[in-house]
């Protein structure tokens, strides 16, 4: 039996639930000396910043929130929410989705802390959970000296998503003269901040709007350019999750902005005070880690596995736990008309708490399943392909029935049974596509 050397099996068998022996490719960009020591300074110099706006801005959004506008207040009135209740899910989405990114960087620098483009990706994960927009905006607010240090945080963040876009996952400019673009970009946006003095938080005015916009076109058409021409199997795959997650978070964001939603949103006041309005932005960018998190688990990114598998469980089941309480507070309010009722509270808390542990073991089997086939869960595997066998009339039959069940329970891009004749191999039968840049795993 042929198969080609994966993450898990069966090369080194690395299980769902411990570390492996194997041993992934070494990444060509690995930084050393005093290069990676002032790279490693240099990010925790930025991120370090980058994370305390963040701390700071909790409470002065908490309190914005927590005394809203009148007309925000007879929403939420009108809702059967009280504003502390309110103020905490919203600064608690904007919490999660921050954690969330959080997570995905600190993993990607504890285990690949010399790789430059590790380091980049691990900062703009940093950058896109800290700079939360209704959070700065609301710090900016309330202590307008931070203005400038959250206008060049944003001013940051959007100029890693363009090189992000433009570099993964190799760390190269491709095509070429996307570099000359980065310049202009870059020249056009301080030259657009330091004349008109438009907000980064978010982009305020049109033509810096229309600049952030052209620039993630012109990334995602780059990701498009190499995934055509340029990368091999393994990259195309890490671009199809990166792309789709940039482009449901730009897409979650439009249709929210064209659609007509349901009369309860608070449509009429500010968007940042529309907890719809922020929580299906929010939850949209969230595609951008969690796809991220696939790329590293699926297809060997970097080469973190299980402690992002946790990652993505935890981040899932803790926003699917915020959203059923606030479901439940918020409907059983309205329902029975008790706002801010301590029973209430204290129905849905029990609630939670009783639907976490199966939650999380169902969460914990999807990701599983989806990630690793089903390796998992050996002797099932086996059950399977034994009824398989024994359902099969004809002896020639049995090979491709073995290849395809390896394949597809398995998850993985080549298996193949050969025939030993003589000095030579005779392929019997084989599921998918053989690898061109890597060897073929042989078992006897």
């Amino acid at each position: 039996m042929a198969l080609k050397q994966t993450t898990a099996f069966p090369a080194g068998y690395s299980s769902p639930h411990g570390a492996g022996a194997h041993r992934a490719a070494t990444p060509g960009d690995a930084l050393r000396g005093g290069r990676l020591v002032l790279a490693r300074a240099i990010w925790a110099g930025v991120a370090g910043l980058a994370v305390s706006l963040f701390i700071a801005a909790i409470p002065a959004h908490f309190a914005q929130l927590a005394n809203p506008p009148a007309e925000v207040r007879a929403g939420l009135e009108r809702l059967g929410l009280s504003a502390r209740l309110y103020a905490s899910y919203m600064t608690a989405l904007l919490g999660l989705f921050a954690v969330v990114c959080f997570a995905v960087a600190a993993l990607i620098v504890r285990r690949k802390s010399t790789g430059g483009m590790a380091l980049f990706v691990a900062l703009f994960l940093v950058l896109l959970g800290a700079v939360n927009s209704p959070m700065l905006q609301a710090l900016t607010e309330r202590h307008s000296t931070l203005t400038a240090p959250a206008n060049a945080a944003a001013l940051l963040l959007w100029s890693c998503l363009v090189l992000f876009l433009l570099c993964f996952p190799d760390g190269r400019f491709v095509p070429s003269w996307s570099r000359e673009v980065v310049l202009v970009w870059l020249s056009a946006m301080l030259a657009t901040l330091i004349v008109t003095g438009t907000s980064l938080l978010p982009p305020s005015g049109a033509f810096a709007g229309a600049l952030v916009l052209s620039a993630i076109c012109a990334g995602l058409g780059a990701q498009i350019y190499r995934y055509r021409r340029v990368s091999d199997g393994e990259q195309r795959e890490q671009t199809k999750w990166v792309v789709c997650g940039v482009t449901a978070a730009i897409l979650g964001q439009i249709v929210f902005a064209l659609v007509p939603w349901s009369s309860w949103a608070l449509r009429d006041v500010d968007a940042r005070y529309d907890p719809v309005s922020v929580t299906a932005v929010t939850l949209s960018y969230l595609f951008i880690p969690l796809c991220l998190g696939v790329a590293i688990l699926r297809y060997q990114l970097w080469d973190i596995r299980v402690v992002v598998n946790r990652a993505l469980v935890y981040g899932a089941l803790t926003g699917g736990l915020v959203g059923v309480y606030t479901l439940l507070v918020g409907g059983l309010g309205a329902l029975f008309q008790a706002r801010g009722n301590v029973v209430v509270s204290l129905l849905a808390t029990g609630f939670v708490a009783v639907l976490f542990a199966p939650l999380r073991d169902r969460l914990q089997s999807a990701v599983n399943r989806f990630f690793y086939g089903g390796r998992d869960d050996p002797y099932a595997l086996l059950s399977g392909l034994g009824r398989r066998l024994e359902a099969t009339l004809s002896p020639d039959a049995i090979p491709p029935v073995i290849v395809e069940t390896v394949h597809r329970e398995l998850k993985l891009p080549y298996v193949a049974i050969t025939l030993r004749e003589e000095e030579t191999f005779t392929l019997a039968a084989a599921a998918g596509q053989p690898p061109l840049d890597q060897d073929l795993y042989r078992l006897p």
